[in-house]
């Protein structure tokens, strides 16, 4: 038992860390630098926390039920905490990215380095997409909306595209891709099965229908 013991308390610890960072990040205090190194630190404790789970779970007398529990409310809490950070980080580069510009065209273009600046700040708060829950009568605006902010934006990596996908979604939506690992390789994976399951004419007809017969949309 004192093995077990042991790596329940390392699992616990591995956990704390994250949630300092993810009130730190939540703090006044925010340094783009920081949260680049403390990023980076807290994927090392990704890493050895899947090592720590899977040896818990093999033990005798663990409820997986238990288990599964806890590795869901500890996933939610690091992809959201990656997601943050990651969007603490594109922000600031894009504020070194509109520095620079200014600097090179303040003696030639100041309303124009003013206008790009403007234009650039509406193009980040515009990265915020709508969440998906799963209800087919809501996935044809997601679609468009995600696909011209998120998937087609060349800015972002895969990686990126993956933490907004996941940040986007709840509910069955979120569920149908929990089990892949938050890899540059899986989004595309994650993506088009988004797709196979959501973009079904049929189903979506049906949905249709159901809500103008049940009162849910209505026509002047």
């Amino acid at each position: 038992m004192g093995g077990q013991e042991n790596m329940i308390t390392r699992r616990g610890q591995l956990k704390a860390s994250i949630t300092r960072f993810s009130n730190y990040l939540q703090s006044q205090s925010v340094d783009s630098t920081e949260v680049k190194a403390r990023r980076e630190k807290i994927e090392e404790s990704w890493a050895e926390y899947e090592q720590v789970q899977a040896a818990i779970e093999m033990e005798e007398g663990i409820s997986l039920d238990v288990q599964n529990k806890y590795r869901m409310e500890f996933e939610d809490l690091y992809f959201k905490t990656i997601a943050a950070a990651e969007k603490i980080m594109i922000a600031a580069g894009s504020t070194v990215s509109q520095d620079e510009s200014r600097n090179k065209n303040s003696d030639i273009d100041i309303p124009n380095a003013c206008m790009n600046k403007a234009l650039s700040t509406v193009k980040l708060s515009s990265l915020s997409v709508p969440e998906f829950t799963g209800n087919y009568q809501e996935w044809a605006s997601f679609y468009d909306i995600f696909s011209a902010l998120i998937d087609n934006n060349v800015s972002l990596t895969a990686i990126e595209k993956f933490f907004y996908l996941r940040e986007s979604l709840s509910g069955e939506a979120l569920s149908s891709i929990k089990c892949l690992e938050t890899t540059s390789n899986n989004y595309t994976v994650a993506w088009q099965s988004l797709i196979t399951r959501y973009n079904n004419e049929r189903v979506l007809v049906q949905a249709h229908v159901k809500a103008i017969y049940s009162g849910g949309t209505t026509y002047d």
